[in-house]
């Protein structure tokens, strides 16, 4: 069972590809964005839990295959520079496809490569009352993942 900090997953073996399903946490760093023409700033960042799978096939010494992924949490908003400061979370959900590739460089360990692209099915944005969005999600997610992976329990 290859497991990380963030990811645990659990590899089954069939005979058309490997059923390879994980669990991770994420947190992407927080990023300033100010409005125009005030003092007010917000950090914004985004903290999410995410449930996914992926069908892997032998390819020569690679395992190639598909990938979906649901990812939901919360984009948080802390706002500076006003007599009050606010924080608010907003819902994030998103589902996400891609690819998965990984390349065995022993029994028990293996290098892999992960890209998806997926839609937000909610896109937070945040604004001052009276005043345009001053930051909202994109309508398009992208991600890639490197990762190197170990195998416990039974090696087939």
């Amino acid at each position: 069972m290859p497991r990380s900090r963030s990811t645990a997953a659990r590899c089954r073996a069939s005979a058309r590809g490997r059923v390879r399903a994980w669990a991770e946490a994420r947190y992407l760093v927080p990023r300033s964005q100010g409005v125009p023409a005030s003092t007010f700033e917000a950090t914004i960042d985004l903290f999410t839990a995410a449930l996914g799978g992926a069908l892997l096939f032998d390819v020569g010494p690679v395992r190639i295959g598909p990938s979906l992924e649901l990812e939901a949490g919360g984009l948080r908003g802390r706002g500076r520079g006003e007599e009050a400061p606010r924080r608010r979370v907003l819902p994030w959900l998103a589902v996400l496809i891609g690819a998965e590739a990984e390349l065995p460089v022993a029994a028990r360990y293996a290098l892999a490569l992960g890209v998806a692209a997926g839609v937000p099915l909610a896109r937070p944005a945040f604004q001052l009352e009276g005043e345009p969005a001053f930051y909202e999600t994109r309508p398009v997610t992208a991600r890639v993942t490197l990762a190197a992976r170990l195998r416990l329990g039974s090696v087939k």
